[in-house]
């Protein structure tokens, strides 16, 4: 079984990624296609192609990760153990302290 995904550079020339493996794309989660195809492009020996990803690559942007996204109570049971003197001065300071 193959699986392939379609898609089309900015010349208008379409790229098919086929997956050789029994894998169904519809069910397989983002990461393993990634995977698929890291591996895929790696194998490649066309530069005619490898140019055409790569002018795939500059006209799709990925997602911005919005810095603003922080949640409160977010970091939430991540600390387990705090212990008693943690703001007593550390003794290797001694000597910058007034």
């Amino acid at each position: 079984m193959q699986d392939r995904i379609k898609l089309q550079d900015n010349s208008g020339k379409a790229l098919s990624f086929i997956f050789e493996k029994e894998c169904n794309i519809s069910t397989m989660n983002i990461d393993s296609i990634k995977v698929e195809l890291i591996n895929w492009i790696a194998q490649l020996n066309d530069h005619e192609t490898i140019h055409s990803l790569l002018s795939l690559k500059k006209k799709t942007k990925p997602a911005k990760i919005a810095s603003d996204s922080k949640i409160f109570g977010s970091g939430k049971h991540l600390v387990e153990f705090i212990s008693d003197d943690f703001n007593a001065p550390l003794d290797m300071f001694n000597g910058y302290q007034k």
